[in-house]
Order: structure tokens, then C-alpha cells, then sequence
């Protein structure tokens, strides 16, 4: 299957489940409460974390060299299966004892438990998943994530609508997690002609574990800047502040399908002209860059100037201080966008230590903010945290992606005053527009006027938006 096939059904399946995601956490945030949603959230967090331990890049490592050598594929995959049971087993273990040693209520312990058990689960089917990704076919996985997340959605609801114990809204993510399992063995079967079970190959777990220590790195540092804020919100200043916190991160993280889109794209030729051609790998990088500040901006600027009414619109009265972190996670949305083209850079260039002590250095940051700024401005101090964490990730992989292409700094000064300049003009008209319309209207302004004011100080041509369509729209 073609990159830009691949590309556009990850996009739509990306789409389609970040939308049903967000329904399933809007309703569950409106029905249940900000406390109980700080519970909820800080037990799929705190879990999150340790999770990561589950998989220590094996199944990124098992992709690459199945990529390679299909003759492998049952080999190599039972070889994971089989070592992820045993840090399953260990990684539970782990959660069991952090969860009680924190002293946390029991209600909190079982979520944790329960969170644990389903991204343990998900852990499984990813692996699985990960034998088409590796013979670049993503529409299984596609089509299984939408339906799973429908399972979710739907179990979810009746939770809420019949007024059932929370425990049943781990039972949910567990529902999903199963049918993911189910479904993507059956798809090795048929397709593959191998049922996976676990083996516990030495050998191949050792092949496979020596190329995944650079993922597993990289994948401990991002799970742990990701998931510490709200973890340290519940435990410094208790469940309502990691509810509250809860929802602006859910609402800028629903953004991120686009630039993984245009990454998916974008880094197989990053790592084709890296060897063929250092012009065009600038220039492939520039146009990253340029695209997502594009997007970013006006998305930033626009939730800035709405926030209040999504806030109260879609989570009433109680989610008011949620208004404020949403304000400067916004923000944040643009430097994050960055992060995706200039990590890919670093990665498709051989650069991947360089990338992954960046990311090592964005934990420390980010840890240490947040302990800082949560103890004395509790949710606000997270949103500051974060907003800056993402700014150090950018400017960090900035300053080794200019050593491996030399860009122009002041051309991307350029694309900054432009994309801003249009940004500020989208938001006085969406701001005075405010008080008349809907937020969901207001965003379809914004969206309509930002390239007409981008187009008018020459910040777009023809040629970007067929480029764009290419990558967004190409059948």
C-alpha cells in the first residue's frame, strides 16, 4: 500500500477516533463531575507511566525489522507476545505497590488497577497491529481502533445514562482493549496464516530488545513529561484540580492527528533525500515547518479567543477555572505542532540519541516545573509547565536540526510574522463575533477567514494548498 494511501486512511481513522474519544470524555466529564473525573483521569495517568514498561519499544524494534525480513513475521512476533507477558506481569506488580505506597483511597487504588489492566491489553494488540504496519497496511488497524473506541463509546454511555458504579467505565476501556486483541489475531490468522501466542525465544527477544533501547528511552521520557502533571495535580492538590486540569489538555491534545499526518508523509522522504540530497531535505523540512505554523497559529489564536465558551458550552459552570490553562495550553498547541517535523528530521538523519536526550531533557524540565508551579498555582502552574516544556522541546530540536540542514533563520522569522499577523486578524473578528454565534460557528469563520487573510499578505500560494491536499485528500 502506497505512503500516501497509508497517510490518508491513518489520517481519517486518527480523525474518527480522537472525535469519538472526545464525545466519550466530554460526556463522561459533564455526567460525573470534576472530582470523580480527577479520578479517573490520574489513575489512566498514573498507569499510563508504568505501562510504558510493558512494551519498551519492542513492538517499534519488531515493525523495522519486519519491514526487512518477513520470513520473521511469526517468529519475531510470539517472541514480543511472549516477553510482554512476563513484564506484564511485572509491570502490574509495579503499579500495585507505587499505588499503595502513595496511600491513595481504595476507590482511586481500583482505578489504577483497572487502568493498568486495559493499557496493559492495548499493549497486546498493538503489537499485533504492528505486523501490518510493518508490510505498510494501517487499514486493519484503522478500521479495529474506530470500532474498538465505538465499543467504548457505547458501553460508556450506558454507564452514564443508567447512573452505573464508575468501576464500569474502566469496564469500557477493557471492552475495547479485548476486541482490538480478538480482532487483530483473527486478521494474523486469516492474513498471515499464524494465530500469535506467547514464546519465550531468548534469542530473539535479545535481537529485537538491542535495536528497541532507543525506542523504549524515547518512550519513557514521553509518557512520563506527558502524564506527570496530572498525576502530581492529584497528589498535591487532590482529584477536583486533576479533573479541572483534565479537560484543556484533552482539548489541545484532539489536535495532534494533524501533525502526525503530515509526519507520516513527510519522514520517508526526509530519510530518502537525507542520502540523495541535503537541498531537498531542507526544503522537505521547511515545508513542515512552514505547513504546521500554518495550521498551529490560527488554532492557537482561535482557541484562546473562544475557550470560555467551549468551556461553558460543553462542560457547564463547574469547569470555569479550566478556562485560564486552556488559554495557555493553546499556545502550547503551536510549539507541540513544531516538535513532530524536527523530531522526524533528527530520527530519519541518523540523529536519534540526539533526539532522545532532548526528550530526556524535556522529563527533567518538565518534572521539575511541575512540582514546583502545581504546589504554589495548582492547575494553572501545570498549564504553564507544559507550555513551557514544549517550548524548550522546540527550540532544543531547532538548534541540532540546524547541524544537519541549515535553514534560514530569518525565512522562518518570516513564516512566524506572517502566520501570526494572520492569526491576530482571524481572532479580532472571531472576538467581536463572540457574543452573537456559537463556538462551533465561530470556528468555522476562523477557518474560512485566516487563509484569505494569509493568502492577501502573501503567506500562501496555489502550490502550498495542492501540496496540502496531497497529503490530506489524496485517494
Amino acid at each position: 500500500m502506497s505512503i500516501a494511501k497509508n497517510t490518508t486512511i491513518l489520517t481519517i481513522a486518527s480523525i474518527c477516533q480522537r472525535l469519538l474519544a472526545f464525545v466519550y470524555f466530554t460526556i463522561i466529564a459533564r455526567e460525573i463531575g470534576a472530582e470523580n473525573l480527577g479520578k479517573y483521569s490520574f489513575a489512566l495517568s498514573f498507569a499510563m507511566i508504568f505501562t510504558i514498561f510493558v512494551d519498551l519499544g519492542l513492538t517499534s524494534a519488531m515493525v523495522r525489522e519486519v519491514a526487512k525480513t518477513k520470513e520473521k513475521i511469526k517468529e519475531f512476533t510470539n517472541a514480543v507476545f511472549g516477553a510482554k507477558v512476563i513484564f506484564s506481569i511485572l509491570t502490574f506488580g509495579l503499579v500495585f505497590v507505587a499505588i499503595n505506597i502513595l496511600n491513595y483511597p481504595e476507590m482511586t487504588r481500583n482505578f489504577v488497577y483497572l487502568a493498568a489492566i486495559s493499557l496493559i491489553l492495548d499493549s497486546f494488540h498493538l503489537t499485533f497491529y504492528g505486523v501490518f504496519r510493518g508490510g505498510r497496511n494501517l487499514k486493519y488497524e484503522s478500521i479495529g481502533l474506530v470500532l474498538g473506541q465505538l465499543i467504548v463509546l457505547g458501553f460508556g454511555m450506558a454507564v452514564v445514562f443508567f447512573n452505573l458504579s464508575l468501576y464500569l467505565l474502566f469496564a469500557a476501556l477493557i471492552s475495547g482493549s479485548i476486541f482490538n486483541i480478538i480482532f487483530s489475531a483473527i486478521l494474523l490468522k486469516l492474513k498471515e496464516n499464524f494465530l500469535p501466542h506467547p514464546v519465550f525465544d531468548k534469542d530473539s527477544f535479545i535481537y529485537l530488545f538491542k535495536i528497541a533501547i532507543s525506542f523504549a528511552l524515547a518512550g519513557i521520557f514521553v509518557k512520563i513529561y506527558s502524564y506527570i502533571d496530572t498525576v502530581l495535580l492529584s497528589y498535591l492538590k487532590g482529584d477536583l484540580a486533576a479533573g479541572l486540569y483534565s479537560i484543556p489538555i484533552k482539548l489541545t491534545l484532539a489536535f495532534q492527528f494533524i501533525p502526525m499526518a503530515l509526519v507520516a508523509s513527510l519522514y520517508p522522504t526526509m530519510s530518502y533525500y537525507y542520502s540523495s540530497s541535503k537541498e531537498r531535505l531542507e526544503g522537505v523540512f521547511l515545508k513542515g515547518v512552514r505547513y504546521l505554523a500554518f495550521i498551529a497559529t490560527p488554532l492557537a489564536f482561535g482557541l484562546y479567543v473562544i475557550s470560555d465558551k467551549i468551556i461553558l458550552t460543553l462542560y457547564g459552570s463547574e469547569y470555569i477555572p479550566s478556562i485560564l490553562p486552556l488559554k495557555i495550553l493553546s499556545f502550547g498547541l503551536i510549539f507541540a505542532f513544531l516538535s513532530f517535523p524536527i523530531g522526524s528530521l533528527l530520527n530519519a538523519c541518523d540523529r536519534q540519541k540526539t533526539q532522545t536526550k532532548i526528550l530526556g531533557a524535556t522529563m527533567v524540565i518538565n518534572v521539575i516545573l511541575n512540582s514546583f508551579l502545581i504546589y504554589f498555582y495548582g492547575v494553572v502552574g501545570a498549564s504553564i509547565a507544559a507550555f513551557i516544556s514544549y517550548l524548550f522541546l522546540v527550540l532544543a530540536g531547532m538548534v541540532q536540526a540546524r547541524k544537519v540542514v541549515k535553514y534560514s533563520i530569518s525565512y522562518l522569522g518570516k513564516i512566524g510574522v506572517q502566520t501570526i499577523f494572520a492569526s491576530v486578524l482571524m481572532a479580532v473578528v472571531v472576538y467581536f463575533l463572540k457574543p452573537y454565534v456559537n463556538f462551533v460557528v465561530l470556528g468555522i469563520v476562523g477557518i474560512l477567514v485566516y487563509p484569505i487573510f494569509l493568502y492577501l499578505i502573501g503567506g500562501v500560494e496555489k502550490d502550498d494548498i495542492k501540496y496540502l491536499q496531497k497529503i490530506f485528500l489524496k485517494k
